[in-house]
């Protein structure tokens, strides 16, 4: 979607471990650490976290004084895969401020969730610390009897203030920002005269440009996580396919070998497809792939269970902490219902579907890794084939 630096901040992609995966108006990426990042965190570590807003500092990939708004991205099992965050200088946004204030003497400080500053200005020379930089007095940004909108006096001597000033503030609910418009005193009058309805304006200037920027994110993010899906997913039967096994096949091993528990693996085949698409027809044999899709997807009962199509007339089932016992059973289950579908193509009954099947499983011997099940497996398979078809052979 981005393949310049010319769109209103860096479009930036870090995969599940915080690594830099790409940047938008730069190809290939360098390779950065971002996983300390508290927008990177904060998402990984509440997976109930629909976005997040990291702190003005001075950026790893510019070296720019900038924040960040950051949504997560999911695999197509709801797992945590990354994130997607688009860097907002703040000289650029400073810059604009500058304009629409035309000279006046303000200040303006937005702080998000937790009281993090995202954004100030004039625009500082330096990325602040995290000891109230704005020079606000934190007890006053931190207290839970602060009402969401109106104003204060801040008296001469407290924080940076050399003068007594006078802060508008108002705060979002929905994405808990608190914005701060801050005048000196000698300009009240002036403030109240001549730019009385913009007072308003710079109160909620952060909070309008930061939420469109936000609204915009969730739906890049959401068009993002749509096209990830997509790609796990088979056109034809409309479950996922074998580049979705591939991606997830070493996370289900692995749980597999820490948890002490077997893993099972149904290496299934459609029995003379290849002589029934001869006979009636690829369209035909379409509607033979998607029922028997369908049906496998119907007979795995456990939300653990997973299938797969694995190209042409193979498909293949994981039932992590399954025995062979188990493994037959949802077997057999699948067989029989396959066995039992009654297909019609323009009106015509179309032959009984019969599947060969094999199992592999786990044993303290064996198999060293998913592919090695998965040959296992497929091996078994061949042999229900020789051995007479609609039949399930366990390997071993």
């Amino acid at each position: 979607m981005y393949n310049t630096a010319d769109s209103f901040g860096l479009l930036l992609y870090l995969d599940a471990g915080g690594q830099l995966v790409a940047r938008s108006g730069e190809y290939p990426s360098a390779p950065i650490d971002l996983s300390d990042r508290y927008y990177y965190r904060s998402l990984r570590d509440d997976p109930s976290r629909k976005f997040s807003i990291g702190r003005l500092r001075n950026a790893a990939t510019t070296g720019r004084m900038v924040f960040h708004l950051a949504m997560p991205v999911h695999g197509s099992n709801g797992s945590f895969s990354g994130v997607v965050t688009i860097q907002i200088e703040e000289l650029e946004l400073a810059n604009l401020l500058q304009q629409m204030l035309n000279g006046l003497n303000s200040r303006i400080i937005v702080r998000g969730p937790g009281g993090v500053t995202i954004f100030l200005f004039p625009a500082p020379k330096r990325a602040p610390s995290l000891d109230d930089p704005s020079g606000l007095p934190l007890q006053c940004l931190a207290s839970s009897s602060q009402p969401s909108r109106g104003s204060m006096r801040i008296p001469a001597g407290i924080g940076t203030f050399q003068k007594r000033v006078y802060a508008g503030f108002d705060g979002d609910a929905f994405f808990g920002f608190s914005t701060w418009a801050i005048v000196p005193e000698s300009l009240l009058w002036t403030v109240f005269i001549n730019q009385n309805r913009n007072l308003i304006l710079f109160a909620g200037l952060g909070v309008v440009i930061i939420a469109s920027l936000v609204l915009g994110l969730y739906r890049q993010g959401g068009r993002l996580e749509s096209a990830l899906k997509a790609a796990n997913l088979d056109d034809m039967t409309l479950i996922s396919n074998r580049r979705a096994f591939e991606a997830e096949s070493g996370r289900l091993w692995r749980d597999s070998l820490r948890e002490g528990r077997p893993i099972s693996v149904l290496f299934m085949d459609i029995d003379y497809f290849k002589d029934f698409n001869d006979r009636h027809g690829h369209t035909a044999g379409d509607r033979v792939l998607k029922a028997v899709a369908r049906v496998i997807l119907r007979s795995i009962e456990r939300p653990l269970d997973l299938c797969y199509r694995w190209g042409g007339e193979e498909f293949v089932v994981i039932l992590p902490q399954t025995e062979s016992e188990g493994a037959l059973v949802v077997a057999d289950r699948i067989r029989e219902r396959v066995r039992c579908m009654k297909l019609k193509f323009k009106g015509v009954l179309l032959p009984r579907i019969t599947l060969s099947t094999g199992i592999a499983t786990t044993r303290r011997k064996g198999a060293d890794t998913m592919e090695d099940l998965i040959i296992e497996a497929d091996s078994a398979m061949r042999r229900a084939k020789a051995e007479g078809r609609d039949r399930t052979v366990l390997s071993g």
